[in-house]
């Protein structure tokens, strides 16, 4: 209720552009300004005489071809400010109007935090591994033998400091990738082995949980323009939850995605698991950092770091590439996601 009565406050203010807070203008495509609101002339003044080669109306020309797909929404940077934007297209085609909205604030208080949580967890990492090998010292009867209650409680604190260090990790993965220090390997991938190489890991997990583990792959794809390692770990995430939720099978696919003239080649891999699926209202939230992944009566009770699938998603979309599910309640869940491929030498 109260995201809808945002919503529509929202709605409500953007319907009085005068009295709006937040910048607002209308451009047409050769970047002449046909209006700006009060906040626009006072907060940037230099932006009427610039039009076009203004820093906030980077790529205009670009935003009237990508808007027949609908609302385009970006974040643009300006000096020191950094202007979050949604783009609609203005009755007649003939401009297109833009709502800004001064995110500096908000963008400063998510470097601080990421900083934060990135240096807690990379500390974290000296004492957790002490107690890795504190325990299995004990585990493997080194202080002294255990007893058969002893050794339950000992295995339990194995598996949730096995589950620490996966959270830390996903963590530190997830800084790393949004601060731009890790850097991205990019090489001709074949997506057949690497598919192949992914099932195979996880195919001894599948037969003690009963499961099929399958793959279906179309014949002459193209390498992927891609880090190897960074795809092994979009696609071991999406194995590992599609095999928590699955009854029976779980189904790897690759396909080529339908090419305009011209342009480069596109690859999209698909895990399919036939469990309960999503609830449709939780879809928006799937790839935000430490969400849970809940589904429908019929998934297991296991809990996952509510990382992985941020994780995915920043990989590919550092690669340039998307991500997303589809699926129904009570009918298994489709999660895909499509990177560049490499062009074939006879068509450069």
């Amino acid at each position: 209720m109260a995201k809808s009565r945002h919503a529509d406050e929202i709605a409500w203010l953007a319907s009085f552009p005068e009295e709006n807070p937040n910048p607002i203008i209308e451009v047409d495509r050769s970047g002449v300004i046909s209006y700006m609101n009060p906040a626009a002339r006072n907060r940037i003044p230099d932006l009427a005489d610039r039009g076009g080669d203004h820093t906030l109306l980077d790529g205009i020309e670009s935003l009237f071809e990508e808007l027949s797909a609908g609302v385009i929404r970006r974040e643009v940077e300006w000096g020191d400010c950094v202007y979050e934007q949604e783009v609609h297209r203005v009755p007649g085609g003939k401009a297109i109007r833009i709502y800004m909205n001064d995110i500096t604030e908000r963008k400063r208080l998510e470097q601080l935090k990421d900083s934060f949580v990135s240096t807690v967890s990379h500390e974290l990492r000296t004492p957790l591994s002490i107690i890795k090998g504190a325990v299995g010292n004990l585990r493997d009867g080194i202080v002294e033998p255990l007893s058969s209650a002893q050794s339950v409680v000992v295995e339990m604190i194995n598996r949730n400091v096995d589950r620490l260090t996966r959270i830390i990790n996903d963590v530190l993965d997830l800084s790393r990738l949004e601060s731009g220090a890790t850097s991205i390997h990019r090489q001709e991938v074949p997506v057949a082995p690497l598919l192949h190489e992914a099932i195979t890991s996880f195919q001894r997990i599948a037969e003690e949980r009963g499961l099929m583990l399958e793959e279906d792959v179309s014949a002459g794809l193209p390498p992927l323009d891609a880090d190897p390692d960074l795809m092994a770990q979009v696609l071991t995430n999406l194995l590992d939850n599609a095999l928590r939720f699955a009854k029976e099978r779980v189904v790897v696919e690759a396909r080529l995605v339908p090419e305009e003239k011209g342009a480069s080649p596109v690859v999209q891999m698909t895990v399919v698991d036939d469990g309960p699926g999503i609830v449709v209202a939780e879809r928006g939230k799937l790839f935000s950092k430490f969400h849970q992944l809940h589904r429908p009566r019929g998934g297991s009770g296991y809990k996952g770091t509510g990382l992985g699938l941020a994780l995915c998603r920043e990989i590919v979309t550092q690669h340039g590439g998307t991500i997303g599910v589809e699926g129904h309640e009570a009918q298994g869940s489709r999660f895909w996601f499509q990177i560049p491929g490499v062009r074939r030498k006879e068509e450069r």
